[in-house]
């Protein structure tokens, strides 16, 4: 097992259920729109991970001509509502209370804006794990490799010494590209039970007291 010294999670689905505002915001937003909701659970997942324009292309097909609108709607209702339709995964505290308590700097590595996750947080009481969190930028030009780069290179940690832990191909995709070891966990909303670890992941946690497992 190696021994790390920095662990960047995913948020959406990797700390946290958050679906219910997601995909209560997602669906007002197209309403507003006047096109139809989504009700698949499935297509829905699909909304969870990517940067918004791609999440509003996967699960809605929405035309280029509404995605700016479309990100503008959802934002300012994510902001003022759909943000506090969130609850923490069972175990989660505990294993970010054992790993600050051990020495490891934790990070968070999202798709967000850094400022509603900060605000997230602070609402489930879990900032004071964190030692940094990085999110994408107004513009949605900022993507999930280049958030896991600038956060290793605050810490000027080498990133053989850094591992990214989420639940979506995105997620091990961005690990790839930004030459970092991935934990996958399956008890969010990309991967599921079937899931079997390839060769660009180091496992997958079935729980979040698992990660502990791959960590410690």
């Amino acid at each position: 097992m190696k021994n790390y010294k920095l662990i960047i999670f995913d948020f959406d689905g990797t700390l946290v259920n958050s679906s219910p505002g997601i995909y209560n915001t997602a669906n007002w937003t197209v309403k507003q729109l006047g096109l139809d909701e989504v009700e698949d659970i499935e297509q829905l997942n699909k909304f969870i991970g990517p940067p918004l324009k791609d999440c509003f292309k996967l699960t809605y097909n929405l035309d280029e001509s509404l995605l700016d609108k479309a990100c503008d709607l959802y934002r300012g209702k994510y902001e003022k509502s759909g943000q506090y339709e969130v609850e923490i995964f069972d175990g989660v505290e505990n294993v970010l209370k054992q790993l600050r308590d051990k020495g490891y700097i934790l990070a968070i590595a999202t798709m967000k804006y850094r400022e509603i996750v900060f605000s997230m947080l602070e609402h489930l009481d879990l900032v004071k794990y964190f030692e940094y969190i990085d999110g994408t930028n107004i513009e949605g030009t900022k993507y999930k490799a280049q958030i896991l780069n600038e956060i290793v290179e605050h810490f000027n940690i080498d990133k053989k010494d850094s591992i990214l832990i989420g639940d979506t191909d995105h997620d091990k995709n961005a690990a790839v590209e930004a030459k970092i070891d991935f934990l996958a966990v399956n008890y969010g909303f990309g991967y599921n039970k079937k899931t079997i670890v390839s060769k660009d992941m180091i496992g997958i946690a079935s729980t979040p007291k698992d990660i502990l497992s791959y960590i410690l």
